[in-house]
Formats: C-alpha cells, structure tokens, sequence
C-alpha cells in the first residue's frame, strides 16, 4: 500500500513541580508531518510521535517542569502529497469570525 502524508496537531501542556512564583498556565500547539497508509495508521503514529516528544527539564527556579501530551487533535492528509517548496501541509477550517481573529465583512 502506498504511503500518504498526513499532519497531526498536538496540544502540550507544562507541568510544573517544585517550588517557583505563582505564573499562568502554558500550553503548546505543535504540528508534525506523518507518513502513513491510511488514515487510523496515521493517527496511531501520530500518538507514538506525540509521545516520544514529552520532556521534562529543570527551569531557573529549580522546579521540574514537565511537557506532556494533553491530546492529539487533529489528523488531516495532506493535500498535496509532492512536498516541495510552497506546497500546503496544513489546513484548518473555521466558521465566523471565530478563533481567526479575521472579522466579517458586510
């Protein structure tokens, strides 16, 4: 079977452990290009790449701070399967004048 490519969008999370000033939550989108046969490979390879990405390292205040994967989100193939200069990898659609922050024209 042939492979296609896909991308699949991660949402990381920070956890942080040990004592440090009281600071907003982070979190991390990351988008990863995937090879797969089909679409349940993709996100099967999707999950394994995810995880292999998790780390954790000691930030100035000593305290452990930990990225894990809160979720893959989403596993889309992508379009334009000749990766070169230009090609679209990535697409996401949207309704309104939502999460974009584009505003609607009348």
């Amino acid at each position: 079977m042939i492979e296609r490519w896909y991308t699949a969008e991660c949402v990381y999370k920070s956890i942080h452990i040990g004592e440090e000033p009281t600071h907003e939550k982070l979190g991390e989108y990351r988008i990863f290009l995937i090879r797969a046969e089909d679409d349940e490979h993709a996100l099967e390879k999707a999950l394994s790449v995810a995880k292999q990405r998790e780390h954790s390292f000691q930030n100035t205040y000593g305290a452990t701070v930990n990225w894990v994967l809160e979720s893959v989100i989403n596993v889309v193939e992508v379009i334009d399967g000749d990766l070169r200069d230009g090609c679209e990898i990535y697409y996401k659609f949207f309704s309104g004048a939502g999460g974009s922050g584009l505003k609607a024209e009348n």
